[in-house]
This record gives C-alpha cells, structure tokens and sequence, in this order.
C-alpha cells in the first residue's frame, strides 16, 4: 500500500514543518533580580512634574544625588526611600549598608541585554520604519535605528514572544503608538537596544526596553513594561509607567480519535511542544508518553507540563491527531501499515 506511507510521511512532514517553525522562535529574556523594578537607571533618573511610577524604581552604580525630581524621604532603619511620583520603592546604592541585592539586578539588567543581543538566528531582518506594520511573533534584528511614524501592531498569542536587536537608536514619532492584538502580553516583549532610546510625545509603549545607552521618555507617554538602561534616564512630564502584567495562558490542546476498530501494526507518532498542553484520547487506544512526569499512563484526559518535551502516541489503529497550536489548526493522520488483523 505505496499510497498509505506516502501519505504518512506527508502528514509527517506537515508536523515537523509546523514544530520547526516554533523551535526557531524568540526566546524570553531572563531578567534575574531586575524583575522587580519598573524602572532602572545606571547613570541617574531625571523625572517631570506629574510623573506616575508604578511599583520599584532604583538607581546605581549612580548614587542618589542623581534622582533629580522625586523628592526622596528617606525611610529610617531601611535600604529604601519613598517618594510622591513612585508608587512602590526607591532604591540606591547609599541608602544601604549593604547594596549587594541592589547591585545584582544592575548586574542582571546587563546580563539581560546581553543575553538578548546574542540570540540568534533572527527570524525576520528588517529595518527603517515599522508604522503601519503589523508584526508577528519572532526574533527580529535591525543593523541600524529603527523607529515607527504611526501605529505598529503586534499579532500573536498569549504566550508569544517578541524580540527585538536594535543596532542604533531606538524612536517613534509623536502619538504613535504600539498596539497588542491576540492575547500579546508586554512582559513577552524585549527591545534590545544598542543605542539611545527616544521617544515623541503622547506615545503609548509596550515591552520590556533594555539599552546600553541613555533613555528619554517625551511628556505624557504611558509605558507598559519596564525601562532598564545602563546610563542615564529622562522621564519627561505627566509619564505614566505601568509594570507588566503576566496572564496565566490556556493550555494547548492536542485530540487524538480512532478512525477503524481492525487491530493493526503499531504506529508511533512524536508531537513536540514547547509549552502546557492538554491530551485527551476520544477512543481506545495504546498511548504511550515520554516526559518528566509522575505518572506515564495517559488517562482520558491528562494534562502534561511540556517545556521543551516530548510527547510519543503509539496507536495500534490508524489514528488522527488534531493539534491546534496558537490558533493554527493542523490534522495529522497516521495511517498503520496492514501487517496484523484482529
């Protein structure tokens, strides 16, 4: 039966297209200590009237000298000071005896945008001006600045991630804004910037930006995310900086259903997925599953914790697999050699 391993080896082929375009995808970028602040600047934070920071905010290696604007009141017998334009905590090196903890997320800020600049290979190298563009999930490299004049949408899912090597400067033009469409999470964005960032006024930013370089933030910008630049920061008047958000995602649902009752040869189908998923077996089969899991006998329905495993299927009937990955639907059909009946 020619016909039948031809057809296998297609749907195959289908599966492994599928699950190769997901490997290459951008990976999230660990920011180690640095997580806890909305805002980090290496060389000084200089804030405008009306200012709103929401949730931690440090300086260092610069002193506090360098906090121009904020007022600090320093708390007595802690390692922080609070002021009216930050909602959480104000950190610097010279309000603790022991500045350690505050130094390693300086120092895992760095690592972070390094780690970023390093990831490769890009999925998609494009440059110059993204407004009006609609960008979807990946690793994208610029060799030079880029900025976008009007709005630039990203498009993908709860989980997706976005990852952007900038060689120069980093802009956008006066009320432009990036929109999120999908379910995209801003804690799933990383501008990685080799250069300084500048923003126009009345712009709306998501993301995660990490720059060696100074950032200025124009008047009456609202960021979603996290400014974390090893020089200098600007903050100009009536900015609202909001951390992100993390939304736990819906998990991935893989169906697999008998197609005949005859009792055939075995046949092993691999899915790899990268994130939760969900298996439920809609008839009898043997299924059989390779994971770092507690149990290896998969139930009529099992819920599988899969970063970066393997799922093995081995049916002794012909067999469809249904899987449905961030909205895209895919049927993969495994059909048994005729070797045995029952």
């Amino acid at each position: 039966m020619p016909h039948l391993y031809q057809r296998l080896l297609g749907s195959l082929l289908l599966l492994f297209a599928l699950w190769s375009s997901v490997d290459a995808a951008a990976t999230a970028i660990n920011l180690g200590t640095a997580t806890r602040l909305t805002v980090l600047g290496g060389g000084g934070i200089t804030a405008g009237a009306g200012v709103r920071l929401f949730g931690d905010v440090a300086v260092t290696p610069a002193f506090s000298a360098t906090l121009v604007g904020f007022s600090p009141a320093r708390v007595l017998l802690t390692d922080y000071a609070l002021s009216p334009l930050v909602s959480g905590k104000l950190y610097a090196p010279d309000y603790t005896l022991l500045p350690a903890t505050l130094n390693q997320a300086s120092t895992d800020s760095i690592a972070a945008f390094r780690s970023g600049s390093f990831q490769s290979p890009p999925d998609f190298t494009t440059g110059g001006d993204l407004g009006g563009r609609t960008l979807t999930p990946g690793l994208y490299y610029f060799n030079a600045a880029v900025t976008w004049s009007t709005d630039v949408t990203l498009q993908g899912g709860c989980a997706d991630v976005f990852v952007f090597q900038v060689g120069g400067a980093l802009g956008c033009a006066a009320g432009a804004k990036i929109i999120l469409t999908g379910g995209v999470q801003a804690n799933n964005i990383f501008w990685v910037v080799n250069g300084a960032i500048t923003t126009g006024a009345d712009s709306v930013l998501h993301g995660i930006f990490l720059t060696n370089a100074a950032a200025t933030i124009a008047v009456g910008n609202t960021v979603y995310g996290r400014i974390l630049a090893q020089t200098a920061i600007t903050i100009a008047a009536t900015v609202n900086v909001y951390p992100p958000t993390s939304v736990t995602c819906a998990p991935l649902v893989t169906t697999a259903s008998s197609l005949v009752s005859t009792i055939l040869a075995p046949v092993t189908s691999t899915l790899t997925r990268l994130s939760t998923t969900t298996t439920t077996l809609l008839s009898a089969s043997t299924s059989t599953v390779t994971l770092p899991v507690v149990s290896t006998t998969l139930l009529a329905t099992t819920t599988l914790q899969l970063p970066a495993s393997t799922v093995i299927l081995t049916s002794v009937v012909p067999t469809t697999f249904t899987t449905i990955l961030d909205g895209v639907r895919t049927t993969i059909v495994s059909l048994v050699p005729k070797t045995a009946t029952g």
